[in-house]
Order: C-alpha cells, then sequence, then structure tokens
C-alpha cells in the first residue's frame, strides 16, 4: 500500500495531529512498532528522528488538498493542524485499503500524548534501532536529549510496553 494512502488511513484513525514533530514521531513510532509499511527512512534531527520524504509527502498532499494543513498564529507549541481533507476520505472510500485494525489504537495512544513525550520514546526507539544498549543506551540519549534525560527510564518503560 502507498505511503499517501497510509498517511490518510492515519489521519483518519486520529482525526487530527497537532504539531509537525508530533505527526514524524508517530509514523516513526508506527513504522518501527507496528511493521506499518509508511516506508519512510528516518535519520537523527534536533528534535529526533525526521524524515524529509515524510515531510514532503505531507506537503504535495496539502498542496493536492488530500490534507488539511492548518496554521494556528496563536497557538505556540503546535502551530500545525493535520486532518485528512474530503478528497481523502473520498478516496479511502473509493480504494480498497488495509485494515487499520493492527495498528488504530496504537495511533490513537501516540496521539494524545505530547509531542514531548513522543519525542523521547522516538529517539529511544531510534538509538535501540541503531544498536546502542543498557547503560549505553541510557548515556547517548542522556547527550543527545539532555532536556529529557531525567525521564529516560519513564520512555524506556513505555516503548516496551507499546511493543508488547
Amino acid at each position: 500500500m502507498s505511503a499517501i494512502l497510509l498517511l490518510g488511513q492515519l489521519l483518519e484513525t486520529t482525526g487530527e495531529i497537532c504539531g509537525r514533530k508530533k505527526l514524524q514521531k508517530i509514523v516513526h513510532l508506527l513504522q518501527n512498532l507496528k511493521a506499518v509499511p509508511f516506508g519512510y527512512s528516518f535519520q537523527f534531527s534536533f528534535f529526533g528522528p525526521y524524515s524529509a520524504d515524510l515531510k514532503e509527502d505531507v506537503s504535495s498532499m496539502a498542496r493536492e488538498e488530500l490534507v488539511l494543513e492548518t496554521r494556528s498564529e496563536t497557538e505556540l507549541g503546535n502551530p500545525y493542524r493535520f486532518a485528512a481533507g474530503e478528497k481523502m476520505r473520498r478516496l479511502l472510500q473509493d480504494v480498497a485499503v488495509a485494515s487499520v485494525e493492527d495498528w488504530a489504537p496504537l495511533a490513537q495512544d501516540l496521539n494524545r500524548r505530547t509531542a514531548e513525550e513522543l519525542e523521547g520514546l522516538s529517539t529511544v526507539l531510534f538509538l535501540q534501532k541503531i544498536g546502542w544498549t543498557g547503560g549505553e543506551l541510557s548515556e547517548q540519549f542522556a547527550l543527545l536529549k539532555p532536556r529529557l534525560s531525567q525521564n529516560f527510564p519513564l520512555y524506556f518503560q513505555t516503548l516496551e510496553k507499546l511493543a508488547a
């Protein structure tokens, strides 16, 4: 299935995702925890794992009005909001798309979390995927995310629960 349809399903499932960072982290976590085949490559960036291809796909989808991207001038933390547009809803109805039953509950759970928490979870997962474990994992996390390092044990435990 195409990443475009999967992103449409994600937005339909969550209703709305508030923030570019949050969208990036939800896709990263779903792709790695539930093997949702978005197909994006993620590199480490200032706010954790980031995919330029995901950003470009969402921008293209917004230009085509498949995704509604709105910007709030008054909201400081997450000024961008993403939702499936009417064109996407019709497309999802017209095309036989795969079931989201396996990952919809996790997507909804992740969407209820803060962007900062998702950044922490996604960063721990990214570091694990490249081979860091044990005390070295904690040390690397603290180096990359000093402002979040006090929450590392919580992020680690939460990831174990989400992956189960």
